[in-house]
């Protein structure tokens, strides 16, 4: 993220926010379009979830085996 957006500043949010608020209030913002992110994400899953041609696909990659056969593992990584 960086910086706070600049719309803040230009609505003189320095000005109206007193110093010892600023930091909370930026807290609660971030923590706020966090939650919105959050809820976003869980309704695409649920409609993810129920599209028949994700879970298609979904099936297919379970029946994919965990290993290539003939594959060998070395150093904690495994090598075709």
């Amino acid at each position: 993220m960086g910086t706070i957006h600049t719309p803040i500043w230009e609505y003189g949010y320095m000005k109206r926010v007193p110093a010892r608020d600023r930091s909370r209030y930026v807290a609660e913002a971030l923590a706020a379009r966090l939650r919105e992110r959050e809820e976003r994400l869980i309704r695409a899953c649920a409609i993810a979830n129920g599209n028949a041609d994700v879970l298609a696909i979904e099936r297919d990659w379970d029946a994919l085996p965990d290993e290539c056969p003939g594959a060998v593992k070395y150093g904690g990584y495994v090598w075709t």
